[in-house]
């Protein structure tokens, strides 16, 4: 499998896990109830223990298919009108710490296990975005090179030594840059 096909179908692979996992967390009812509270005007101004009791015990989140295009993308304020941002950018700690103090989701043993799998599957996720990224700014700062040397009147053969790199790749850089224009 060429490496291409093979990086996107891992990739595939890690979101569609990460995916099952946030929907196994969103699953819980402890969770299930903050958001109810916080995002439904019915039960705002019920307790959680109030709200947990109307929830039924076989929850159902994946399971059931929706149509394509009709899913809920919302951007949240809080209080002081500042934008609700994700916690991407805080640890396992951090992120069940605010679960716990701060949304008060009681932490069973399950959540936690959960909470690391996601936070594993997403730096996987981050990692490979950021390899994807270097590769992609690599390829981009050697077309621009060529595209300069190209500009200046030198050959393809003169330009692959000068890059150090293969005659067929910078060939193929300079196809791409023709087929552009």
């Amino acid at each position: 499998m060429n490496t291409e096909l093979k990086n996107a179908v891992l990739a595939t692979d890690l979101k569609a896990q990460y995916d099952a996992c946030a929907k196994k967390l969103l699953g819980y009812k402890d969770i299930l109830v903050r958001i109810l509270i916080e995002a439904v005007e019915e039960f705002r101004r019920m307790s959680p223990d109030e709200v947990k009791l109307l929830i039924e015990d076989d929850v159902h989140i994946g399971k059931i298919p929706i149509d394509p295009g009709l899913t809920n993308v919302v951007v949240g304020v809080d209080e002081d009108g500042k934008e609700i941002i994700g916690m991407n950018t805080v640890n396992e700690e951090e992120k069940l710490d605010i679960l716990k103090n701060e949304y008060h989701i009681p932490m069973e043993k399950s959540i936690k296990e959960d909470v690391k799998v996601m936070c594993n599957l997403s730096e996987g996720i981050e990692e490979r975005g950021i390899i994807k990224g270097r590769e992609e700014g690599r390829t981009e700062l050697l077309k621009q090179q060529v595209q300069k040397k190209l500009a200046k009147g030198q050959s393809i053969e003169v330009i692959a030594e000068d890059l150090v790199e293969d005659v067929e790749v910078i060939q193929a850089i300079v196809d791409e840059i023709q087929t552009e224009k």
